[in-house]
């Protein structure tokens, strides 16, 4: 199923957010190109998409935990925040969840759709996840997975809010993405590793650290867990 659902909630943002990239030339004056953060997404996983799933291959260790550690009620609702092509949005898919995958990359999301077309619970959406269409308390889940780090700081701080406005109270809200507690030495090797074809917003990321999206005196962490020598961190919070 393919939907874009009517304008709802009450977020009106229409913020622009700007990528200033230097690129090296034979001057001694650097080419300045200037592209809003939708192309600059766009373009990175469209270059991304033909080697994406063997990336992704490293999250098939932390699959059978994911799949043993999220227990909602039957056909719960949940919204699957940047779904890229589909890991969490099959994960949900498959606990019979009705699930709702929204990325802003029509590749991905594409991609998304004919890797999991044997599942009729997922209905998929085109666009920003800092301005989603959709109602207050809406969702009985949420989750994001591997994209804090891919978007602005101001970007991702409007999607975990908006997160947590479609979530309903007493619901689960999900988050998995690099550690960014103290390093250990292999975090660090890690963190170096990754940064080989990680976005231009990862070492921001990393210095900041995930908790400065965590703010929301509404999010109560009940459950987390590092994977991957402490690289990956899984949070889980429910919506007080």
């Amino acid at each position: 199923m393919e939907t874009t659902p009517p304008s709802a909630g009450r977020v009106n943002r229409n913020q622009t957010f700007k990528i200033v990239i230097i690129t090296c030339v034979n001057t001694s004056t650097p080419e300045i190109t200037s592209l809003d953060h939708h192309e600059y997404n766009n373009k990175l996983f469209k270059s991304l998409l033909p080697i994406y799933d063997y990336v992704e291959l490293i999250l098939i260790f932390i699959r059978p935990y994911l799949f043993k550690n999220i227990s909602l009620p039957s056909h719960s609702s949940v919204i699957d925040i940047a779904c890229g092509t589909g890991f969490m949005t099959s994960l949900f898919a498959q606990k019979g969840y009705i699930v709702t995958a929204v990325d802003l990359s029509p590749e991905m999301l594409n991609k998304a759709k004919d890797k999991l077309k044997k599942f009729t619970n997922i209905t998929y959406y085109l666009g920003s996840a800092s301005q989603l269409p959709f109602k207050d308390d809406e969702f009985d889940a949420s989750s994001i997975s591997f994209a804090l780090h891919d978007m602005p700081y101001e970007m991702g701080a409007d999607v975990l809010r908006e997160m947590i406005r479609t979530t309903k109270s007493g619901g689960k809200i999900y988050i998995i993405d690099y550690n960014t507690s103290l390093p250990t030495f292999e975090m660090k090797i890690g963190h170096l590793l990754c940064s080989i074809w990680e976005s231009i917003y990862y070492k921001d990321f990393l210095k900041r650290g995930i908790d400065a999206y965590l703010v929301d005196p509404s999010l109560k962490l009940v459950k987390s867990n590092k994977f991957l020598f402490s690289n990956v961190a899984y949070l889980e919070y429910v919506k007080t």
